[in-house]
């Protein structure tokens, strides 16, 4: 699928890539295990490592545990000096170095090593170029699975996308705690510093993964977006609820809290255990397309005015001299405290509602989408009784005032294309 994405890529932009390579890996067991074997089959493959070397962009693309191994497995290969970034990472260094003309030549034209879309070289240095990374993720695991599916006399079929020991250390995500858990941010943190692109989608009603954990909510850095997909089959994108989630993501994509709602409403949105829903987002070659658009056409959310004042001069507070002038530098990946097993309590969803609507950054950007949901909320007629009971308490939206003399911007992502059904990404 990412090949089909990347070709759909040139199509609509007038461009051709040189050479595309598609390098496998498959294994199966706990995650240190499967980072040692895929990291083990990729270096023993000279026509991979050669590939991967000499890429000018690398993407990366994983599925349920998957996306904890993926983290694993890039982290591994930038300390390896195997990818090489342009980026000045905490401290952990850019692996080799760049051309000493300090741009890539790709098949999209010259561009700046590491840089955004808005483009900020960093200093030209003697050596390989750097790369541009991107991580796709898919219902991953990154805050464990359901919460009820460790106690769940009907979790056993759903084992069957995970062998015994593999899923017994699944359940450690649901707590950040947890050395796995620590060990996986560890990873993730190095990545991010290294200016990697990271795309979180979820499933609606995927059976397996809550929305909360395959768009890892608990993580805040810049470099993340998030997306959910919606299957047509089982949702319509016009939905109530459907409508909430993404504009939930949306504030998320724009750098502003969503106050929890996305974790309270995960439970009532899973789908039910005779669903596909864990493995229907990875066949929806829109998820593929977002990451590959993100990569190319976005910049790193940081104008390029911010990034030369915080890197190169003396009277900022942030400013570190032991730094290139035009090296630049995003805050680190903060992980919020979360464990699965400490039940929510729903009530506090109206109140969660609230700081959400009170925010005044989202009701200046979000104005106009919180009205149109207001009006939605009334034909909205939940099926299940959870459901009901969420409508129930998400019933003070109807008391939101209309106001004047707003503006309804919408920016960031969490809405992207879809086929079949009526699917939506």
């Amino acid at each position: 699928m990412t090949v089909q994405a990347l070709r759909a890529f040139e199509r609509a932009h007038g461009v051709q890539f040189a050479e595309v390579v598609q390098v496998p890996l498959e294994g199966e067991g706990v995650v240190e295990r499967r980072v040692e074997r895929l990291y083990k089959s990729l270096t023993e493959n000279e026509a991979h490592m050669s590939a991967v070397r000499n890429a000018d962009v690398v993407f990366v693309v994983a599925h349920s545990q998957g996306s904890v191994v993926a983290a694993h497995l890039v982290d591994r290969l930038f300390a390896d000096g195997v990818l090489v970034s342009g980026v000045h990472a905490s401290g952990h260094g850019h692996g080799e170095e760049e051309q000493g003309d300090g741009v890539v030549h790709s098949a999209l034209g010259v561009v700046d090593p590491g840089a955004s879309a808005i483009g900020v070289p960093p200093p030209p240095r003697k050596g390989r170029t750097a790369q541009r990374v991107c991580l796709l993720a898919m219902c991953g695991i990154h805050l464990g699975p359901l919460r009820y599916l460790s106690s769940s006399t009907l979790v056993g079929p759903y084992l069957q996308y995970f062998e015994s020991m593999a899923a017994r250390e699944l359940f450690e995500f649901q707590n950040t705690e947890s050395a796995v858990s620590k060990a996986y941010v560890g990873a993730l943190t190095r990545v991010l510093d290294h200016g990697t692109k990271v795309v979180y989608i979820a499933s609606l009603n995927d059976q397996v993964v809550p929305i909360y954990s395959g768009l890892f909510t608990a993580a805040n850095h810049p470099l993340i977006l998030r997306a959910l997909y919606i299957d047509g089959d089982a949702y319509h994108s016009s939905d109530f609820l459907c409508a909430l989630l993404i504009l939930l993501l949306r504030i998320r994509n724009a750098g502003l809290p969503d106050s929890g709602l996305l974790a309270h409403l995960s439970e009532a949105t899973a789908g039910s255990l005779s669903g596909i829903g864990h493995s229907t987002a990875y066949e929806e070659e829109a998820c593929y397309r977002l990451a590959v658009d993100y990569l190319f056409l976005a910049d790193d959310g940081r104008s390029v005015q911010e990034v030369l004042t915080r890197a190169s001069s003396p009277s900022d507070p942030e400013h570190d001299p032991d730094l290139p002038p035009y090296t630049y530098t995003h805050p680190p990946l903060t992980v919020d405290p979360f464990n699965a097993a400490q039940e929510q309590n729903d009530y506090e969803i109206p109140w969660a509602l609230r700081d959400v609507i009170a925010d005044e950054r989202i009701a200046w950007l979000f104005r106009e989408e919180f009205e149109r949901l207001k009006r939605a909320f009334g034909e909205w007629a939940p099926r299940t009784g959870v459901l009901r009971e969420v409508k129930r308490k998400l019933q003070p939206i109807t008391r939101l005032g209309s106001g004047s003399g707003g503006v309804g911007v919408g920016v960031g992502g969490g809405v992207g294309m879809g086929r079949g059904g009526g699917s939506k990404l």
